[in-house]
């Protein structure tokens, strides 16, 4: 991302050039930190050239916006591009525009008596508070996605596919953010579920970029390989260790969560703290380089495979 600075009549204009993902949203804060502190308190961002903002992105927008309108100062967005307008209109954040404003639109908040069960459970290292009713969980009606020898090497990776992500919704693949002509440069490991998606770009950057369902916005990725599925069962464990134990293995984690469903099959996300081997993140999209007919053998999986 290029980021320029002029003055406007009263105003401080910041023209932005690029992607506002998470690897340039702590550039463009740093820049509107500095604005502050020379006391430039009517700050605009152009944003005419910005192919793409995630939520990442739009954080720094409305903390900014806040902090500024605070110390009577303002934060407006002027020229943005279509898909800049397209986001922060769905995300309701159009109070950012400075100009052709839209009238907000109305929401409405649904309510449901659908009243949650709670109870808990025990395994041999842990006890889990368990939120969800008691009854077996419907099928899921998963669909695969693309080729694995696309990943592998020998032969050309599949075509990217774009997919929308609700929060009843859920995908795991290799995939990108953004719709662009550049996302094939950008794939990486992406999980979506509850209405978030997060991915690690392989290109390079190093920073996990994210999109967060808000409002009417919904996170929108490309994928490449990868399965995608609805209806994600509203199911929650939240758990802890029992005296005696320090740590809860992964493979009595997933023991649990089969348990707990009674079904033959389960996919599961943990927010948790880990130790020892996470796992492995592609170092360059499979996409863009070369076809190898041994991507993963040794030793030339040190090229496509970083391990934290």
């Amino acid at each position: 991302m290029e980021i320029t600075t002029a003055k406007d009549g009263s105003s401080y204009v910041l023209t932005l050039t690029g992607r506002l993902d998470a690897s340039w949203c702590d550039h463009v804060k740093h820049a509107l930190d500095a604005a502050v502190r020379t006391g430039e308190h009517h700050v605009l961002l152009d944003m005419q050239a910005v192919s793409y903002i995630s939520s990442a992105g739009l954080q720094v927008l409305l903390s900014h916006f806040k902090q500024l309108k605070a110390i009577n100062g303002s934060l407006g967005v002027r020229h943005p591009s279509a898909g800049v307008r397209e986001v922060l209109e769905l995300a309701g954040l159009e109070m950012l525009f400075i100009s052709d404003q839209p009238s907000p639109a109305t929401s409405t908040t649904e309510t449901s008596d659908t009243t949650t069960t709670e109870w808990e459970h025990t395994s041999a290292s842990a006890r889990f508070q368990v939120f969800g009713d008691h009854s077996p969980e419907p099928p899921i009606s998963i669909t695969t996605l693309g080729s694995i020898e696309g990943l592998v090497g020998g032969t050309a990776a599949s075509p990217l596919q774009d997919h929308k992500f609700p929060p009843t919704a859920f995908g795991l693949g290799v995939g990108a953010l953004g719709d662009d002509d550049n996302a094939s440069a950008r794939l990486g490991e992406l999980l979506a579920v509850a209405g978030t998606v997060a991915y690690q770009p392989a290109d390079g950057s190093n920073r996990p970029d994210f999109l967060v369902t808000q409002e009417a916005l919904v996170p929108e990725a490309q994928l490449m390989l990868g399965m995608v599925g609805g209806k994600l069962p509203q199911r929650l464990a939240r758990f802890e260790t029992i005296s005696g134990h320090r740590t809860v293995g992964l493979a009595e984690l997933a023991a649990t969560a089969m348990e707990l469903s009674a079904a033959p099959a389960v996919a599961m996300v943990a927010l948790t703290e880990t130790a020892g081997l996470v796992g492995a993140a592609l170092r360059q999209s499979p996409a863009t380089a070369a076809a190898r007919a041994e991507r993963f053998g040794f030793p030339g999986v040190r090229d496509w495979l970083s391990f934290s």
